[in-house]
Protein backbone atom coordinates (compact mmCIF):
# COMPACT_ATOMS: atom_id res chain seq x y z
CA UNK A 1 0.00 0.00 0.00
CA UNK A 2 1.13 3.36 -1.12
CA UNK A 3 2.15 5.77 2.05
CA UNK A 4 0.39 8.95 1.82
CA UNK A 5 1.48 11.87 3.69
CA UNK A 6 -0.95 14.29 5.21
CA UNK A 7 0.33 18.20 4.47
CA UNK A 8 3.05 20.55 4.29
CA UNK A 9 3.31 22.19 7.57
CA UNK A 10 5.27 24.68 9.10
CA UNK A 11 8.13 22.24 10.16
CA UNK A 12 7.53 19.69 7.25
CA UNK A 13 7.99 20.15 2.69
CA UNK A 14 7.35 17.82 0.61
CA UNK A 15 9.72 17.33 -2.57
CA UNK A 16 8.93 15.08 -5.57
CA UNK A 17 12.80 15.13 -6.60
CA UNK A 18 16.33 15.88 -5.54
CA UNK A 19 16.99 18.81 -7.73
CA UNK A 20 19.97 18.70 -9.06
CA UNK A 21 19.91 21.80 -11.29
CA UNK A 22 18.15 23.93 -8.84
CA UNK A 23 19.73 22.99 -5.27
CA UNK A 24 18.26 26.40 -4.00
CA UNK A 25 14.85 24.93 -4.18
CA UNK A 26 15.22 22.91 -1.06
CA UNK A 27 18.45 24.51 0.13
CA UNK A 28 15.95 27.32 1.43
CA UNK A 29 14.15 25.10 3.37
CA UNK A 30 16.80 23.74 5.35
CA UNK A 31 18.41 27.55 5.89
CA UNK A 32 14.69 27.91 7.19
CA UNK A 33 14.29 25.23 9.38
CA UNK A 34 17.64 25.72 10.94
CA UNK A 35 16.48 29.71 11.45
CA UNK A 36 13.07 28.45 13.25
CA UNK A 37 12.00 25.77 15.36
CA UNK A 38 13.36 22.94 13.13
CA UNK A 39 11.30 20.82 10.33
CA UNK A 40 12.21 17.95 7.85
CA UNK A 41 12.36 18.05 3.46
CA UNK A 42 11.06 14.65 2.91
CA UNK A 43 11.94 13.87 -1.10
CA UNK A 44 9.82 11.49 -2.92
CA UNK A 45 6.60 12.61 -2.30
CA UNK A 46 3.76 14.19 -5.37
CA UNK A 47 3.18 17.71 -4.79
CA UNK A 48 -0.45 17.40 -5.84
CA UNK A 49 -1.49 13.95 -3.97
CA UNK A 50 1.24 13.64 -1.24
CA UNK A 51 1.48 10.19 -2.22
CA UNK A 52 4.88 8.60 -1.75
CA UNK A 53 6.45 8.24 -5.08
CA UNK A 54 9.99 6.70 -4.05
CA UNK A 55 13.40 8.38 -5.16
CA UNK A 56 15.42 6.54 -7.69
CA UNK A 57 19.01 5.69 -6.23
CA UNK A 58 18.51 7.21 -2.77
CA UNK A 59 21.86 6.05 -1.52
CA UNK A 60 23.46 8.40 -4.23
CA UNK A 61 20.72 11.24 -3.80
CA UNK A 62 21.83 10.79 0.21
CA UNK A 63 25.10 11.45 -0.61
CA UNK A 64 24.44 14.09 -2.82
CA UNK A 65 22.05 16.34 -0.40
CA UNK A 66 25.00 16.16 2.59
CA UNK A 67 27.44 17.32 0.01
CA UNK A 68 25.35 20.25 -1.19
CA UNK A 69 24.58 21.52 2.44
CA UNK A 70 27.72 21.37 3.38
CA UNK A 71 29.51 23.09 0.33
CA UNK A 72 26.02 25.72 0.54
CA UNK A 73 25.01 26.44 4.09
CA UNK A 74 27.04 28.71 6.43
CA UNK A 75 27.26 27.82 9.40
CA UNK A 76 26.93 23.87 9.12
CA UNK A 77 23.49 22.94 10.44
CA UNK A 78 23.43 19.65 12.45
CA UNK A 79 20.99 17.01 10.44
CA UNK A 80 20.34 13.67 9.78
CA UNK A 81 19.08 11.95 6.64
CA UNK A 82 16.72 8.74 7.17
CA UNK A 83 15.32 6.18 4.38
CA UNK A 84 11.80 5.22 5.21
CA UNK A 85 9.61 3.08 3.15
CA UNK A 86 9.27 0.18 0.54
CA UNK A 87 12.02 -0.18 -1.88
CA UNK A 88 9.97 0.54 -4.72
CA UNK A 89 9.05 3.82 -3.20
CA UNK A 90 11.39 4.84 -0.69
CA UNK A 91 11.38 8.34 0.66
CA UNK A 92 14.46 10.51 2.11
CA UNK A 93 13.69 12.55 4.96
CA UNK A 94 16.01 15.24 5.70
CA UNK A 95 15.69 15.93 9.39
CA UNK A 96 16.88 19.98 10.32
CA UNK A 97 16.74 20.85 14.28
CA UNK A 98 16.74 24.60 14.91
CA UNK A 99 20.16 25.81 15.13
CA UNK A 100 22.15 26.87 17.87
CA UNK A 101 24.25 29.28 16.12
CA UNK A 102 22.01 31.38 13.55
CA UNK A 103 21.48 32.98 11.08
CA UNK A 104 22.64 29.91 8.40
CA UNK A 105 22.70 30.97 5.55
CA UNK A 106 22.28 29.85 1.73
CA UNK A 107 25.45 31.06 -0.56
CA UNK A 108 26.19 30.04 -3.95
CA UNK A 109 26.89 32.42 -6.94
CA UNK A 110 28.45 35.21 -4.66
CA UNK A 111 25.34 35.73 -2.50
CA UNK A 112 24.68 34.71 1.06
CA UNK A 113 21.14 34.57 1.91
CA UNK A 114 18.89 33.70 4.86
CA UNK A 115 15.68 32.38 4.58
CA UNK A 116 12.43 31.58 7.81
CA UNK A 117 9.77 29.63 7.96
CA UNK A 118 6.18 31.29 7.31
CA UNK A 119 3.60 28.83 7.24
CA UNK A 120 4.21 26.26 4.41
CA UNK A 121 6.59 28.58 2.81
CA UNK A 122 10.31 29.37 3.03
CA UNK A 123 10.74 33.10 2.82
CA UNK A 124 13.80 35.23 2.93
CA UNK A 125 14.47 36.75 5.83
CA UNK A 126 13.62 40.23 6.56
CA UNK A 127 16.51 42.75 7.53
CA UNK A 128 14.17 43.04 11.25
CA UNK A 129 14.16 39.74 11.76
CA UNK A 130 17.75 39.00 10.64
CA UNK A 131 19.60 41.14 12.98
CA UNK A 132 17.55 39.29 15.55
CA UNK A 133 18.89 36.06 14.17
CA UNK A 134 22.74 37.32 14.58
CA UNK A 135 22.05 38.69 18.44
CA UNK A 136 20.37 35.18 19.12
CA UNK A 137 23.43 33.57 17.60
CA UNK A 138 25.70 35.42 19.59
CA UNK A 139 23.62 34.70 22.92
CA UNK A 140 22.63 38.63 23.01
CA UNK A 141 19.46 39.96 22.74
CA UNK A 142 18.48 43.83 21.75
CA UNK A 143 17.31 44.56 25.25
CA UNK A 144 20.74 43.73 26.36
CA UNK A 145 23.10 45.61 24.57
CA UNK A 146 24.17 49.18 25.94
CA UNK A 147 23.69 52.25 24.29
CA UNK A 148 27.06 53.63 25.03
CA UNK A 149 25.20 56.63 26.03
CA UNK A 150 25.71 57.82 29.70
CA UNK A 151 22.49 58.65 31.80
CA UNK A 152 23.51 62.68 32.15
CA UNK A 153 23.53 62.74 28.35
CA UNK A 154 19.92 60.90 27.69
CA UNK A 155 16.16 61.94 28.26
CA UNK A 156 13.24 60.01 28.49
CA UNK A 157 10.75 62.50 28.92
CA UNK A 158 8.04 61.17 26.36
CA UNK A 159 8.69 57.69 28.11
CA UNK A 160 7.99 58.89 31.13
CA UNK A 161 5.27 61.46 30.06
CA UNK A 162 3.68 58.13 28.42
CA UNK A 163 3.65 55.56 31.16
CA UNK A 164 2.58 58.56 33.94
CA UNK A 165 -0.58 58.94 31.84
CA UNK A 166 -1.61 55.36 30.36
CA UNK A 167 -0.20 53.32 33.64
CA UNK A 168 -0.36 55.91 36.30
CA UNK A 169 2.88 55.20 37.61
CA UNK A 170 6.28 57.20 37.35
CA UNK A 171 9.65 55.71 35.81
CA UNK A 172 12.59 56.57 38.42
CA UNK A 173 16.41 56.84 37.53
CA UNK A 174 16.63 53.04 38.92
CA UNK A 175 13.85 51.41 36.33
CA UNK A 176 16.61 52.47 33.62
CA UNK A 177 19.36 50.42 35.40
CA UNK A 178 19.69 46.84 34.84
CA UNK A 179 20.40 43.89 36.93
CA UNK A 180 23.40 43.11 35.66
CA UNK A 181 24.92 46.25 35.83
CA UNK A 182 23.80 46.58 39.83
CA UNK A 183 25.93 43.28 39.69
CA UNK A 184 29.17 44.80 38.58
CA UNK A 185 29.78 46.49 41.54
CA UNK A 186 31.12 44.34 44.47
CA UNK A 187 28.69 43.95 47.56
CA UNK A 188 30.50 46.48 49.68
CA UNK A 189 30.48 49.03 46.94
CA UNK A 190 27.26 48.45 46.15
CA UNK A 191 26.29 49.40 49.63
CA UNK A 192 28.26 52.55 49.86
CA UNK A 193 27.05 53.91 46.33
CA UNK A 194 23.70 54.96 46.09
CA UNK A 195 21.36 54.08 42.93
CA UNK A 196 21.96 57.79 41.34
CA UNK A 197 25.37 57.53 41.33
CA UNK A 198 25.87 54.17 39.86
CA UNK A 199 23.45 55.17 36.77
CA UNK A 200 25.99 58.20 36.50
CA UNK A 201 28.95 56.19 36.56
CA UNK A 202 27.63 53.36 33.34
CA UNK A 203 26.24 53.49 30.09
CA UNK A 204 22.47 53.14 30.02
CA UNK A 205 21.51 49.41 29.64
CA UNK A 206 18.32 48.36 28.89
CA UNK A 207 17.47 44.48 29.99
CA UNK A 208 14.75 42.42 28.72
CA UNK A 209 13.32 41.51 32.34
CA UNK A 210 14.06 44.73 33.58
CA UNK A 211 11.39 47.41 34.66
CA UNK A 212 11.90 49.40 31.60
CA UNK A 213 10.95 46.19 29.51
CA UNK A 214 7.40 45.51 31.67
CA UNK A 215 6.45 50.04 31.23
CA UNK A 216 7.11 49.84 27.63
CA UNK A 217 4.67 46.82 27.45
CA UNK A 218 2.04 48.53 29.50
CA UNK A 219 2.86 51.93 27.87
CA UNK A 220 2.56 50.34 23.96
CA UNK A 221 -0.10 47.70 24.64
CA UNK A 222 2.55 44.43 24.79
CA UNK A 223 4.45 45.93 21.18
CA UNK A 224 8.08 46.09 21.51
CA UNK A 225 8.84 49.20 20.15
CA UNK A 226 12.46 50.64 19.49
CA UNK A 227 13.16 52.96 22.46
CA UNK A 228 16.05 55.74 21.66
CA UNK A 229 17.82 57.74 23.67
CA UNK A 230 18.31 61.18 22.61
CA UNK A 231 20.37 63.54 23.49
CA UNK A 232 19.89 66.08 25.80
CA UNK A 233 20.64 69.92 25.04
CA UNK A 234 23.79 71.13 26.96
CA UNK A 235 21.90 74.43 27.72
CA UNK A 236 19.59 73.96 31.01
CA UNK A 237 16.15 74.22 30.42
CA UNK A 238 14.33 77.48 31.45
CA UNK A 239 10.77 77.19 33.26
CA UNK A 240 9.17 78.11 30.23
CA UNK A 241 10.28 74.83 28.29
CA UNK A 242 9.91 72.43 31.53
CA UNK A 243 6.15 73.63 31.54
CA UNK A 244 5.76 72.89 27.90
CA UNK A 245 4.36 69.01 27.99
CA UNK A 246 5.59 66.95 24.84
CA UNK A 247 2.92 65.81 22.56
CA UNK A 248 2.62 62.04 23.47
CA UNK A 249 2.96 60.19 20.24
CA UNK A 250 0.36 57.29 19.33
CA UNK A 251 1.45 53.40 19.65
CA UNK A 252 0.95 53.62 15.47
CA UNK A 253 2.35 57.03 15.06
CA UNK A 254 5.63 56.51 17.66
CA UNK A 255 8.84 57.14 15.77
CA UNK A 256 11.46 54.43 16.26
Amino acid sequence: MTKRFVSETTDCDFKAHVEHSRPKSWLKSVSAFANTIGGTVVFGIDDSTHEAIGIDNPQAEIEFISRMIHDRIDPIPHFEIALSGERAGAVIELRVPAGTHPPHYYRADGRREAYVRNGDRSELISSEHLNELILKGTNQTWDSLVSGISMDRASFTVLRAGCALRTGHDIDDADLVSAYQRNMLAPTQAKRLNVEKHVEKYPLHLEKDGAIKRVLKSVYRMRAPRVCARRTSTQPDSPSSRAASPALPTPSSASP
